[in-house]
């Protein structure tokens, strides 16, 4: 099972500082400092939007940070 929560801000600077919220660190950080990772999504699908229209998505999710980069796969049926 998966949840995900959209959260909206209107800076980087409340965007980052969520990070420092106690309910979100307690819900969803571990203890340790954290740093800015950056992500690059892209989503792929055929020109005639097959995987769409059958409510299925293909994303390769690409990590930056200070350790380097990894990619990550992820296919929603």
């Amino acid at each position: 099972m998966e949840t995900e929560v959209k959260l909206a801000f209107n800076s980087k600077e409340e965007l980052m500082g969520i990070i420092q919220a106690d309910w979100f660190a307690d819900y969803c950080l571990d203890v340790g400092q954290k740093e800015p990772v950056r992500l690059t999504n892209s989503y792929y699908d055929t020109k005639d939007r097959v995987l769409f229209n059958k409510g299925t998505s293909i994303r390769v999710r690409l990590y930056e940070d200070s350790n380097g980069s990894r990619y990550e796969h992820t296919v929603k049926i």
